[in-house]
């Protein structure tokens, strides 16, 4: 028997083959004679992807029910040759998504605005909401404490005038009212200029860019007279790409000046520059998760004076007080205080490589409601149809290569936090944006604690949920891993708990 199965191995000791179904370009006739030739030449089997890549789109829409009759037609020859079939979990190949993903049940990202009072203001204090994509958006929290030193107003309100490298005006709005919507093109040659009337002190900056056509580094200037700049910091990527709005931080010693330049390496889009008084946690972007950085081993992190870090006791809720407009009614103490208003919105990232009828939203990683959304809307259908060849014929789905970025927010996700580090996390949401709260050791613990959990959640309410709907359609669940290194929630590999 041994000797026969080595002449002519069964099908599931045969190599397969990638099968690329080219942006409709399909019929019946074709994936007869593709079946026939895989068999021909003794493989075992395909699995099939619904790909664009700038094909030319061809008759048959994905997910329409030619499309859905041509796979049964494919699922059905492949059993009268002896073959087994798969299937990319979405259109494309990378990573679940598709049309049917509405806002809601697609990827989130945390968004936030600030608003600086002194003393009691009289009447409600209006608090701008964050920006949105996709018309949807939920406020998650309204926190204050007490300004730190320097930040006792924001730079906005200090700035004279915001010029390019040819001294024109630049509408400073698109690059200081929090909307990543928006940006203002420069350049090596056009860079963008920021005034003050008096010297403005700053330690640290945030800078938001576009970043399609890959990730790039910023110089950050100060000078006193608008003639002679000297290099306060230099912002390089910490990944050579990003598919997430690209974001930039550094903390430096303090500097005073009354201009400051930017200048991006290559051409772009800036979408929001960020001067700070205060400094900021090194890299907090990364640490949150708002963009990708490899893995990598780092000392313990340096201490901050007392002054520049916020005390959790003083982070006063302030949640309930704010009404659906945005209004709040809060007597502040005397002082200066610094309100933030955090909220979620869609990443707005879609599937990777989809032909032209199945591009849609990604589906929300840290979801298990999103996950079944996306399996049952998605797949239900068709598997509903192969009837009795699931499991026999067809047999499995996989997730490809994960492209589609960082993602660091879900509904519920105070909650999952809770039940898994035994602590509330809101008191010390101010880290997730880049303050320091308790002390550097305590918030870089606590943005630990934050991305343990999201790399929980994608591997229990992805990647194990997944696993849980293809088993119950009998059906093997397979995972390309993320290039050759970790992927981009690093302790998903660590936990090894996406047992797939």
């Amino acid at each position: 028997a041994l000797e026969r199965g080595f002449g002519d191995p069964p099908s599931a000791a045969r190599p397969c083959t990638l099968w690329m179904w080219m942006n409709g370009n399909v019929t019946a006739d074709g994936i007869t004679r593709d079946l026939e030739a895989m068999r021909r030449v003794g493989l075992g089997g395909a699995l099939i992807f619904n790909v664009g890549e700038y094909i030319p789109q061809g008759p048959v829409d994905y997910g329409t029910a030619r499309w859905r009759e041509l796979m049964k037609h494919a699922v059905r020859e492949a059993g009268r040759l002896g073959l087994e079939l798969a299937m990319h979990n979405c259109p494309g190949w990378s990573s679940s998504g598709g049309p049917w993903i509405t806002p809601e049940m697609s990827m989130q990202q945390l968004v936030w605005t600030e608003t600086k009072i002194t003393g009691a203001p009289s009447g409600p204090i209006h608090l701008t909401r964050p920006f949105s994509r996709l018309n949807y958006y939920r406020d998650i929290a309204v926190l204050a404490f007490p300004s730190l030193p320097g930040e006792e107003r924001s730079f906005v309100e200090a700035l004279t005038g915001i010029t390019n490298g040819q001294g024109a005006a630049v509408d400073g709005k698109l690059v200081t009212d929090g909307d990543l919507t928006t940006s203002v093109t420069a350049g090596p040659d056009n860079p963008l200029v920021f005034a003050f009337a008096e010297p403005f002190e700053a330690r640290a900056v945030t800078v938001f860019y576009t970043s399609g056509g890959g990730t790039i580094g910023f110089t950050l200037e100060a000078s006193n007279d608008g003639v002679a700049y000297r290099t306060v910091a230099r912002l390089t990527p910490a990944s050579p790409r990003a598919i997430e709005d690209a974001s930039l931080v550094g903390t430096f010693e303090p500097v005073r000046a009354r201009f400051y330049r930017l200048t991006p390496a290559r051409k772009r889009g800036v979408c929001e520059v960020r001067l700070h008084g205060a400094p900021r946690i090194p890299g907090w972007n990364y640490k949150a998760n708002f963009a990708y950085r490899a893995a990598r081993e780092e000392g313990p992190p340096a201490e901050v004076a007392d002054e520049f870090t916020i005390d959790p006791a003083k982070v006063v809720d302030l949640t309930r007080l704010m009404d659906a407009g945005g209004e709040l009614r809060w007597t502040a103490p005397a002082g200066a205080w610094t309100i933030l208003r955090i909220g979620y919105t869609p990443r707005g990232q879609r599937n990777i490589a989809a032909p032209d009828a199945g591009i849609g939203l990604e589906c929300d990683k840290m979801s298990r409601a999103a996950t079944r959304y996306h399996f049952e809307r998605g797949l239900g259908g068709l598997l509903d149809e192969l009837g009795p060849l699931v499991g026999k014929t067809f047999t499995g789905l996989e997730v490809d290569s994960y492209e589609v970025g960082m993602q660091n927010w879900t509904a519920g996700f105070g909650k999952e936090f809770k039940a898994r580090n035994g602590y509330d996390l809101k008191r010390y949401l101010p880290a997730m944006v880049g303050y320091y709260v308790g002390s550097a050791a305590v918030s870089e613990r606590f943005l630990w604690d934050v991305r343990r959990t999201q790399a929980e959640l994608v591997a229990d309410d992805y990647y194990g949920e997944l696993r849980e709907l293809c088993h119950k359609r009998r059906l093997r669940l397979y995972v390309e891993p993320y290039g050759a290194g970790p992927g981009p929630y690093d302790e998903l590999q660590i936990g090894g708990r996406a047992d797939v």
